[in-house]
């Protein structure tokens, strides 16, 4: 969500932003599909994130370039054959990309889209782009239902048909008329992590799982180790007693909890109350022995040994972590290959 932070923040302050999306993608392609660029040009064209790399980051660039209006979109396909570009170009698949120059009577659009995602509402925003090249936005959330409004909608029931049936795991849906092209896309919202521990080890964790995209909640006991300038990447810091933050946490079916405490008696508190919800990946730091220990006295106080076989202990990926920061990128590696089904 960061390309959304970063657009939100760059039409607050008037600055001149271009948006390129790849919405469409087939065979062998070096980014994949919804990867965005964000084009900056107040001091000389400035690129965030990428379409691609080399030659498809610079078609973009050369888009922009060009000057396209403000408020207009433009629609590109390119196939990425030896044809392409000024160096050979082997992937052998094509990609279409969505360009824009966004405008500040977007910014209410953005602005909402960053607060569902954020609370973990996936979305859908709907960009039509009219027959002389300007673009209307709209925002959606999956059941059909209207967020924010771009304008009347000639066919609502329509409309909202086409939402409902999106995939996040596909491709976005385009429709043509005599007056324009509509593109649907499906915004995944960031995946809820609470990290129980505002340590060294969570402190990593929170820095690298934000740049992954998750949504970061931090919780610790210590008003030292629960700062909002300890995890300015954060959005959200609690400073309670484990037992009764876990309550307001409340982890849904799609969070992500990691528990990196202070001590032994705290990650076995934790993890016994987390027992009580359904989180999509629960993980807690410890030896194998310390593991073994935990889980014999949680099972003698009634959670089942089925149960405790779903957490990820000791946590993290095995690439042979020592440091704080090399702890935390094993176990961010893990939340990202639980995210993308690569592990159970």
């Amino acid at each position: 969500m960061r390309v959304f932070e970063e657009i939100s923040r760059g039409l607050r302050e008037g600055r001149k932003l271009y948006l390129a999306t790849i919405i469409r993608s087939s065979g062998s392609v070096p980014a994949p599909l919804h990867s965005r660029m964000l084009v900056t040009v107040d001091r000389g064209p400035v690129a965030k994130g990428t379409v691609g790399g080399g030659c498809l980051d610079g078609a973009v660039m050369r888009t922009v370039a060009k000057g396209l209006p403000e408020g207009a979109g433009v629609l590109e396909r390119f196939r990425l054959d030896d044809e392409f570009g000024e160096t050979e170009f082997t992937c052998g698949g094509s990609v279409e990309i969505l360009t824009e120059a966004l405008t500040r009577a977007t910014l209410p659009l953005f602005e909402k889209l960053l607060s569902e995602t954020g609370e973990g509402r996936d979305c859908v925003v709907l960009t039509a782009i009219r027959t002389d090249g300007t673009t209307l936005k709209s925002l959606y959330r999956p059941d059909g239902s209207v967020v924010v409004s771009a304008g009347s909608d000639p066919d609502p029931v329509a409309t909202a048909e086409i939402v409902r049936s999106l995939d996040p795991r596909t491709t976005a849906r385009t429709t043509k008329s005599e007056t324009e092209e509509r593109i649907f896309e499906f915004i995944e919202s960031a995946p809820p992590l609470v990290i129980f521990g505002g340590g060294h080890v969570g402190r990593a964790v929170a820095l690298y799982a934000a740049a992954a995209g998750f949504s970061v909640t931090v919780v610790d006991d210590r008003p030292e180790f629960a700062g909002r300038e300890r995890f300015p990447g954060a959005r959200a810091v609690v400073c309670e007693r484990f037992d009764t933050a876990m309550e307001r946490v409340s982890p849904t079916g799609k969070s992500y909890v990691v528990i990196v405490t202070r001590g032994h008696r705290h990650d076995e508190a934790v993890l016994g109350a987390c027992m009580r919800f359904s989180p999509k990946y629960v993980g807690m730091i410890g030896s194998r022995r310390k593991v073994s220990l935990t889980f014999g006295r949680l099972e003698k106080e009634g959670i089942s040994k089925e149960r405790l076989a779903t957490v990820h202990a000791p946590i993290g990926m095995p690439i042979g972590a020592r440091t704080a920061e090399e702890i935390g990128i094993s176990i961010v590696a893990e939340l990202i290959a639980v995210r993308r089904s690569a592990v159970s």
